[in-house]
């Protein structure tokens, strides 16, 4: 049994259904005529204030937040979210640890849904055991409904992008830098020389594309979330589980740092344990990169071999 919510605002009335909202103008549920799709957030512990404002914001931006319990079949949401196109949204301030294995479930249902933990200021330590639940990105109280717009757009734009990826044909390449401009001028580049090409705005949005999508090559910046986000990149790439259907695809690292890996660590580490198959610096010289890009997605390619 649903409980039933009436909601004001701007003179129209507005219905809220609880552990499933969805929100639609009183009379349109009559109209036989198939609504258009929505943009959905399910938002797991998301039964308490400040979602429900937050929620009724978000949807004059087209974005419907369907505000859900902690004790929600969770199968059945992922595997809507899945059929949707959509984001799941998990509240741990509440509860953390349980939080937490809502996380491990949903992932384990299916990796190419977005989720989005909700933590109050958490430790570098606890950021990291994130990542390595495959968390799209990372969102910090207080919330408000321009800030959550932002979060759910980047990762509505993710879903599409992996949409997009599943049609066969052309070389795929991904772009993981946190510089838009820069990434905007590479895709066009690319897009010129026949290639589809995919942006992620940081290391860890990356490395779920690279999951997702399945990548011919990686054109990899350095520094972004941190001074060695690329690096860290890379090295997850090659070697850590999870990411063996990616584990040989060449990585084409850039940056503005002329030192190259070999050299940065060659005391401390194996540099190619980090280390790109191609190391480039900024500012690129167009002709020698797409070049490189070239030869390195022909098939007798002895790095794709």
């Amino acid at each position: 049994m649903f409980r039933c919510f009436r909601l004001e605002q701007s003179g129209e009335r507005w219905i809220a259904m609880d552990a499933g909202v969805f929100f639609q103008k009183a009379g349109e549920a009559k109209e036989k005529s198939k609504p258009a799709r929505k943009r959905c957030a399910w938002v797991l512990g998301g039964t308490f204030d400040p979602w429900w404002g937050i929620a009724l914001d978000l949807h004059q931006f087209g974005i419907e937040a369907r505000l859900l319990g902690f004790n929600s079949d969770l199968r059945e949401i992922v595997a809507q979210a899945e059929l949707e196109g959509g984001v799941i949204v998990i509240d741990l301030t509440k509860d953390v640890e349980r939080g937490l294995g809502i996380m491990v479930s949903c992932h384990s249902y299916s990796s190419s849904v977005p989720l989005i933990p909700i933590v109050a200021d958490p430790s570098l330590d606890f950021a990291q055991r994130l990542r390595d639940l495959r968390a799209f990105c990372l969102a910090v109280p207080p919330l408000d409904s321009v800030r959550m717009r932002g979060v759910l757009e980047n990762a509505f734009v993710y879903v599409e992008n992996i949409r997009l990826a599943v049609r066969p044909g052309k070389k795929r390449i991904l772009v993981i830098d946190d510089d838009k401009d820069y990434c905007r001028s590479v895709e066009a580049l690319l897009q010129g020389e026949g290639y589809e090409v995919f942006c992620a705005s940081s290391g860890s949005q990356g490395l779920e594309m690279a999951i997702a999508i399945k990548p011919d090559l990686i054109v990899l910046d350095v520094m972004m979330e941190n001074m060695w986000a690329g690096y860290e990149v890379s090295q997850t790439l090659k070697f850590r589980s999870g990411y063996e259907s990616v584990r040989r695809v060449p990585i084409v690292m850039v940056s503005a740092i002329e030192e190259h890996p070999a050299e940065r660590f060659a005391r401390s580490i194996d540099p190619s344990m980090v280390g790109p198959d191609i190391y480039l610096t900024k500012p690129l010289e167009v002709k020698g990169f797409v070049d490189t890009i070239r030869t390195l997605l022909k098939p007798e390619s002895a790095l794709k071999a």
